[in-house]
């Protein structure tokens, strides 16, 4: 059988990856150490579509696009605890980024029709939308941290 494997993400140590993957007949986060390729671990469980791994800055938590409800929100996956946290309500979210201080995160919503950036706290509680004039928002980034 073949299987889509996307979205890789480095994780800290450069030892191994994260990755969508339909192996498991929708789309889930796994893990594969690159000195085992042949075998990936299944890291998500809970609802039917997990995607887009990125790794938190201090290589705890994934940072996810879920379906929850019926609606492609952004969550947050804790590696150690394996438990997944849906954080946005918004109905058609995408692209998560971490801040550099793995505080917040951005990414990219749709509401009435309208592209805007987005970003949540990692424990829900603090959200902000800035809207666009025009245009798409796609595949927002923080930029790098520098001292």
């Amino acid at each position: 059988m073949i299987h889509i494997d996307t979205e890789p993400v480095w994780a800290l140590d450069g030892r191994s990856l994260y990755f969508t993957s339909d192996r498991s007949g929708g789309p889930q986060l796994y893990q594969v150490a690159l000195d085992e390729a042949r075998h990936a671990e299944r890291l998500t469980f809970e609802g039917s579509y997990n995607a887009r791994p990125r790794l938190s800055p201090d290589g705890t938590q994934l940072g996810l696009v879920t379906l929850d409800h019926g609606a492609y929100r952004i969550g947050t996956f804790d590696l150690k605890s394996r438990t997944l946290r849906v954080l946005s309500t918004s109905q058609q979210d995408e692209s998560p980024s971490f801040a550099p201080n793995g505080a917040m995160l951005i990414f990219a919503g749709r509401q009435n029709g309208q592209g805007m950036l987005q970003t949540i706290s990692v424990d829900g509680q603090i959200a902000a939308r800035l809207d666009a004039d025009a245009g798409e928002v796609r595949e927002p980034v923080w930029g790098p941290f520098l001292p």
